[in-house]
């Protein structure tokens, strides 16, 4: 009885179940299929499932697949020569090109794994603190401290003119009415609103037993004198709530040859402006004046001077001699009471 021949070995084409003139996207196809039947498969053998990855990566490279086509169809000349009891030479070219082809492939496996040796060796150190103490070792000395660049000076404020200064003034800017005993109003002055419900005013045109009513806006509420500065010429009166809102004094002064505006009611009647220039500031023993080069309107005492953009810089009031000026406006935060208020006030 004749020997059984050995079995043949499988091929790569086999184990991927593709003939050999099998289409790259056929191979593929069919690795992933193999792959899928053989993760269905409960008793899977692990050797077949490499076999599967090892025969797609070689076969899905064209060198390394042309390779193993030479080195397959010497062994199967081989195995038919044995069969026939003939010898066969291999030619020099194709093994040394097979050689080839598994010394790369050796290559790359080396390398893969000194790549994955470093990953693991970077993980240990960094868990152990090596890896701060390479951080300190690499990072570069800084050479100078690096510093922002200072931030852009601020836009210089809108220059205004006389009529965008009365609008700004009309809300603030009040009438002041003193009554007498008869019931008669007269018209006494202005005032500032220069907080929700205070109005500051010149306290020498305040007469003395006079109920005292101030005009905001549209509004008219009573007032009430709560401070009487007489070094300063200013006087705080308290009213209740009003809807305007107050303006600020300005803590700056104006210098020689400014333009500033002067705002109040021309003889209690008429809300109105006038243009003018600062001549000088000067100070007295009680108080800081600007003296303006223009005379402003009749009954304009207690009203307010603005600079050219619409800052409160005075309260304006008569000079002895009768020339105009103002009261700086930083003197409204230094009120107090000083001399003898209106006897009417006093109560």
């Amino acid at each position: 009885m004749a020997a059984k021949p050995p079995a043949r070995k499988r091929s790569l084409y086999d184990i991927l179940g593709v003939p050999r003139d099998a289409m790259a996207l056929d191979i593929g196809m069919a690795y992933k299929k193999r792959l899928a039947e053989l993760d269905r498969k409960a008793d899977a053998d692990p050797n077949e499932v490499s076999l599967v990855r090892e025969a797609y990566h070689i076969l899905c490279q064209p060198k390394e697949r042309e390779a193993y086509d030479a080195s397959l169809l010497k062994r199967e000349e081989i195995e038919e020569a044995k069969t026939h009891g003939t010898d066969i030479v291999l030619d020099i070219g194709d093994e040394e090109e097979v050689a080839d082809a598994a010394r790369k492939k050796k290559i790359y496996i080396a390398a893969g794994v000194a790549v994955l040796a470093a990953i693991v060796v970077a993980v240990m150190l960094t868990r152990s603190g090596g890896g701060d103490r390479a951080k300190t070792l690499t990072q570069p000395t800084p050479t100078a401290e690096l510093k922002e660049p200072p931030p852009p000076p601020p836009p210089p404020p809108k220059t205004r003119t006389a009529n965008e200064t009365l609008g700004l003034a009309a809300p603030v800017v009040a009438g002041i009415l003193a009554y007498d005993i008869s019931g008669k109003p007269q018209t006494v002055g202005n005032g500032i609103l220069f907080a929700p419900n205070a109005i500051v005013t010149t306290c020498h045109a305040l007469p003395p037993s006079a109920t005292i009513v101030t005009r905001v806006g549209v509004e008219s509420v009573p007032a009430n004198l709560t401070i009487y500065d007489e070094d300063l010429d200013l006087c705080r009166l308290t009213i209740g709530s009003v809807s305007a809102t107050p303006v600020v004094p300005s803590s700056e002064e104006p210098k020689a040859g400014d333009t500033v505006f002067a705002v109040g009611y021309h003889q209690g009647a008429n809300l109105s402006v006038a243009e003018g220039m600062v001549k000088a500031v000067r100070s007295t023993p009680k108080a800081r004046f600007i003296d303006l080069s223009f005379t402003v309107v009749p009954g304009a005492n207690g009203g307010a001077l603005f600079d050219q953009y619409g800052r409160l810089i005075g309260v304006l009031t008569t000079l002895p001699s009768g020339g105009s000026a103002a009261i700086v406006a930083s003197s409204i935060g230094q009120m107090r009471t000083r001399g003898q208020a209106p006897p009417a006030e006093k109560q």
